[in-house]
């Protein structure tokens, strides 16, 4: 009877957190569809030969907007981007698509003073989906470093 309850309690908490994922994913899902220039937050970053945009939206702790990344000697991307501040550290899921094939993959920004600095960590896949792992500390040492620009 006891293994019954424990059973159907777990369970329950499952589709309860199902629902609320559901939830939380629709509202982001408005959100970029939102995205809108005339309100963003742009900012360029400039690293020897490679450049980097990010352009955002903010709604509360929402942030949500597109990203783009032109290399010199690997394939240039660019896509959404949709997550939230959590302090001064922006965590976003940057979505792509790489020879007709999407991705998405985690990314980090911290923000010091007017600038973003990306960070770099070690990732973990989880149900099938990317994350930076919890127990790796991020560094934010050898990423772009993105300065506001004027929204194109």
């Amino acid at each position: 009877m006891k293994k019954q309850i424990l059973f159907f309690s777990a369970a329950c908490l499952a589709i309860l957190a199902s629902c609320n994922s559901n939830t939380k994913n629709a509202e982001m899902k408005d959100s970029v569809e939102k995205f809108s220039m005339e309100n963003a937050n742009c900012y360029k970053a400039i690293s020897n030969t490679d450049t980097a945009i990010l352009n955002f939206n903010q709604d509360g702790k929402h942030a949500f907007g597109e990203m783009a990344f032109k290399f010199k000697d690997k394939e240039n991307t660019n896509g959404t981007i949709k997550g939230e501040f959590n302090g001064d550290t922006l965590f976003v899921d940057y979505t792509f698509k790489l020879n007709g094939k999407e991705f998405k993959n985690p990314q980090v920004f911290l923000k010091q003073g007017n600038n973003y600095i990306q960070g770099a960590g070690e990732l973990e896949v989880y149900v099938g989906r990317t994350y930076f792992k919890k127990s790796v500390p991020i560094n934010y040492k050898n990423g772009f470093v993105f300065e506001p620009t004027n929204c194109k």
